[in-house]
């Protein structure tokens, strides 16, 4: 007899599809606060789509994103700015992707990326 993993499984099954966008989280008590965290991550996927990845992140803790292509995925990997959220990315044929994460810490500026609070460089 033999006991896989649910990620296993769950990679197993999306092996095969375009290009896949695998997410775990681990929900706080305050379902609020996740939804306002995730919502704005995610926000390119739509509402149904949105709430109902939402949704299986807070009750399972995983959640997939089927995208239809490398740059689908290079788009949400680049969203998703919380480290409380993991994330593994998966090409069409079950190979997983190592993409370097966006510090949260950083936001963007016409001037490029800086540390919150930091001021741009004005030389």
């Amino acid at each position: 007899m033999e006991v896989p993993g649910v990620r296993d499984l769950v990679k197993q099954t999306l092996a095969g599809r375009p290009w896949v966008v695998l997410l775990d989280f681990k929900p706080s008590d305050d379902e609020e606060g996740d939804w306002s965290l995730l919502w704005p991550a995610l926000r390119g996927l739509g509402h149904e789509s949105i709430a109902s990845l939402i949704r299986n992140l807070r009750e399972h803790g995983l959640g997939a994103v089927v995208c239809g292509s490398e740059e689908e995925a290079r788009r949400l990997f680049a969203g998703v700015r919380t480290f409380r959220v993991g994330l593994e990315v998966f090409d069409g044929e079950g190979r997983r992707v190592s993409w370097e994460r966006p510090d949260p810490r950083r936001r963007r500026t016409r001037g490029g990326l800086r540390r919150k609070g930091e001021r741009p460089c004005l030389t």
